[in-house]
C-alpha cells in the first residue's frame, strides 16, 4: 500500500530519482492511496484505481483546553500559525501583514530551516516561537484569536491537503488561507485570500469572532477524524486479499456448530471472508440459534432447509451463484 501524501518532485531538495521512483511505485503497489486530488490523478491502467483519501485529524488531542502562558502578556488580537516555516511559506506576505496591522501579534511556530525569516525578525510584533511538541500545540494553538496558513501557490502546494487545517478546525479557530485546491474544498469554513488586500480584509472579519461557526468547524473536524479515515480505508485493504467463502452443513450439533463459529470469528487473521451455514432440518434448536447468531455476525449468511437434503446438496446450496475466489468446505 503506498500512500501519497506530497508530490515529492515539488521539494527543491528532491533528487530528479525521486520521482522516478514514486512512478514505479505507484504502478507496482497493490493499492494507491492520495491525500490531495492531483495526487491521485496518477495512470494505473492495469490494477484498481487509486483511493482519495484525505488528511485528517485526532479531535481528542485538540479539544479547546486552557491557553499556554506563553502568549498571555501579547498584545490582541493574536494570529497564529504552526507547522513546518520552509520554501512554500510566504514570508513576504506575513511582513505586509504584521506592518499593516501593527497592533496585533502574529505568532508562527515550527522550524524555519529552509526559509529566510530575517524579515519577520525584525518585526516587532512577529514572534517565531520554534519548534514545539505535538503536545504542547493544543494549548498554544488556543490562545489564537484566527489561525492562518500563508502558503505560496506552487505545485507543491497545489498538491497539499494541510493537516494543520484540519487541527485549527478541530480548536474551532477561524483560518484564512490561499484559495489552493485542497484548501477551497472547506470553503465556507475557511475564508479564502490570495492577495495582501483580501487577507487583511478576511482576517478583520475573522477576529470579530463566530461562535456558531466555531462549533461547525468543530464537527467538522470530528466528522474528519483519523479514526474515520481508518474506516475508509479498511474496505479497500479487504480488497486486496483473495474473496473466500466458508461453506459449512449442520445438523443436530448446535454445541459443535456454536464452538466451530466461534473459532473462525476468533482464530481467522484472512480479513475478506464470509461464512454460510446451511442447516438440514435440525430438531435441536440449531434453526433457531443460527438465525439469531448470522442476525449479529457481519459477513454470514444462513440457509435453513425444510427437510434434510444430504450433505453434498447442502454443499452446493452454500456456494450455489458464489463469486468468491476461494470456496473453502469446512465440516
Amino acid at each position: 500500500v503506498y500512500d501519497r501524501i506530497d508530490l515529492h518532485e515539488g521539494f527543491s531538495t528532491t533528487a530528479r530519482s525521486v520521482g522516478e521512483d514514486d512512478n514505479r511505485i505507484v504502478s507496482e503497489a497493490d493499492l494507491v492511496t492520495a491525500t490531495a486530488a492531483r495526487l491521485a490523478a496518477v495512470e494505473r491502467p492495469t490494477r484498481r484505481p487509486v483511493l482519495r483519501l484525505p488528511n485528517g485529524c485526532d479531535p481528542e488531542h485538540w479539544r479547546r483546553v486552557q491557553a499556554a502562558d506563553d502568549l498571555a502578556a501579547l498584545s490582541r488580537p493574536v494570529v497564529g500559525y504552526f507547522g513546518a516555516i520552509s520554501e512554500w511559506f510566504d514570508v513576504a506576505l506575513v511582513e505586509s501583514l504584521a506592518i499593516a496591522r501593527p497592533d496585533w501579534s502574529f505568532v508562527l511556530i515550527g522550524s524555519t530551516w529552509g526559509a529566510d525569516v530575517a524579515r519577520l525578525e525584525v518585526q516587532p510584533n512577529v514572534h517565531l516561537l520554534g519548534e514545539r511538541s505535538y503536545g504542547e500545540l493544543p494549548a498554544l494553538a488556543s490562545a489564537f484569536d484566527v489561525g492562518m496558513i500563508p502558503f505560496r501557490r506552487t505545485p507543491l502546494t497545489e498538491a497539499t491537503d494541510p493537516v494543520k487545517l484540519y487541527e485549527m478546525l478541530a480548536l474551532g479557530l477561524e483560518v484564512v488561507a490561499p484559495s489552493l485546491p485542497e484548501i477551497s474544498r472547506l470553503e465556507p469554513l475557511v475564508r479564502l485570500a490570495d492577495d495582501i488586500e483580501v487577507f487583511l480584509r478576511e482576517l478583520d472579519q475573522a477576529v470579530v469572532g463566530d461562535s456558531a461557526g466555531a462549533a461547525e468547524r468543530r464537527s467538522f473536524a470530528v466528522e474528519n477524524s483519523w479514526d474515520r479515515r481508518v474506516d475508509e480505508l479498511e474496505p479497500a485493504l479487504i480488497e486486496l486479499f483473495p474473496s473466500v467463502t466458508i461453506g459449512i452443513v449442520t445438523f443436530n450439533n448446535r454445541e459443535l456448530t456454536e464452538l466451530c463459529l466461534a473459532s473462525i470469528e476468533s482464530q481467522t487473521i484472512h480479513p475478506n471472508y464470509e461464512v454460510v451455514v446451511v442447516d438440514n432440518a435440525s430438531t435441536d434448536g440449531t434453526a433457531a440459534w443460527l438465525r439469531d447468531e448470522v442476525a449479529r455476525r457481519p459477513g454470514h449468511r444462513v440457509i435453513l432447509n425444510g427437510d434434510n437434503r444430504g450433505f453434498a446438496a447442502a454443499c452446493n446450496q452454500a456456494f450455489a451463484g458464489c463469486e468468491s475466489d476461494i470456496l473453502c468446505f469446512l465440516n
